[in-house]
């Protein structure tokens, strides 16, 4: 959560089954709350993403101080130009 990773759809069986098998190398565990700067942070790159041409782009989920991972819809297309082109300039690559 919080990493964006060009051609990795998070919503496929595949994805999910990684981050079990390796939610216990974040930090933490997985299972920390994450501070109001990382939160704002996933907040301001939604945002960036909106205005990059993904306007459907949702905002996460926060609840007790955890993301809940929200999936994207079918609309966006991860693997496009303009996605990563997007997803670089908001993650300030």
């Amino acid at each position: 959560m919080g990493h964006y990773v060009p051609n990795v759809n998070p919503q496929t069986a595949h994805f999910g089954t990684a981050m079990k098998a390796c939610k216990h190398l974040l930090p933490g565990g997985g299972q920390g709350q994450m501070t109001r700067q990382q939160i704002n942070a996933l907040v301001k790159f939604a945002a960036c993403m909106r205005s990059h041409g993904f306007p459907d782009y949702p905002d996460p989920g926060v609840q007790n101080g955890r993301v809940t991972e929200k999936p994207l819809p079918s609309s966006i297309d991860t693997s496009s130009a303009q996605y990563e082109q997007a997803e670089q300039t908001c993650n300030g690559s």
